[in-house]
């Protein structure tokens, strides 16, 4: 019998119908309609199974997403729902597997959906987002702000541990340009491993890790990264 703004609500019904209701004093709480019409290529099957994940802002390295771009979701490689932006709280669709042939390769019960944007110049920015939930069928989810994803690196890369001299605490950064298993070891003046801080397969893009080495006396350790046919080591100190 009420309606409260910033609440979702679903209506399951088994014959057609009509609704409606009195915009006077709900202002704050209407959403004015738009027609889309879908970018050429951009077009997904509806599934009946599907969740919504609310947007309330997508944030760009020069600005902000503008009205008229599009927010599209991912299950693995295939499009799964693309909604035009007019607002923030926007509900963009992850559509999901039903068992017919239109939406196979659409999400299951447990996966993660990727989003991307598309501008109107044409551009297509992956985007992240910070603990997205798993889908679920009929799931409604607010995942805050989106925000573009850093570049791919074009190599490998080892920076400077950084403090270094430290104590006890330092940072390595680190790139991969392809997806990969990274190892990423520490060893002693004698040639000991010590400790692994990485040994995992990873996505491709820029990542740190921390060493913290309260544990280990004062003195010269070795770092040494293996990805692929990538070898690099460096020299830390660790003063106390």
């Amino acid at each position: 019998t009420d309606f409260y703004g910033l609440k979702g609500y679903w209506f399951l019904v088994d014959t057609d119908l009509s609704f409606s209701y009195n915009l006077e004093g709900l202002s704050r709480m209407a959403r004015q309609a738009y027609v889309e019409t879908l970018p050429v290529d951009f077009n997904y099957s509806q599934s009946r199974n599907q969740a919504f994940y609310f947007v309330q802002d997508v944030i760009l390295e020069d600005g902000n997403v503008q009205e008229g771009d599009w927010v599209m979701s991912y299950c693995g490689e295939r499009l799964s729902g693309i909604r035009q932006w007019h607002g923030e709280y926007m509900d963009i669709p992850v559509m999901g597997t039903d068992g017919t042939d239109k939406t196979a390769g659409y999400c299951s019960a447990g996966d993660i959906p990727s989003f991307q944007l598309l501008t109107q110049d044409g551009e297509t920015i992956n985007l992240i987002g910070e603990d997205l939930p798993k889908w679920s069928n009929q799931g409604a989810y607010y995942i805050g702000s989106l925000m573009a994803a850093p570049p791919i690196p074009e190599v490998y890369s080892l920076s400077q541990a950084y403090p270094n001299p430290f104590n006890p605490v330092t940072t390595l950064e680190f790139g991969i340009p392809v997806d990969g298993d990274v190892s990423i070891e520490i060893y002693n003046l004698q040639g000991r491993l010590i400790e692994t801080l990485v040994s995992q397969n990873m996505k491709a893009g820029y990542h740190s890790v921390i060493w913290n080495a309260d544990n280990h006396s004062s003195g010269m350790y070795f770092v040494k990264m293996v990805s692929g046919e990538y070898l690099k080591t460096q020299k830390l100190m660790l003063v106390k």
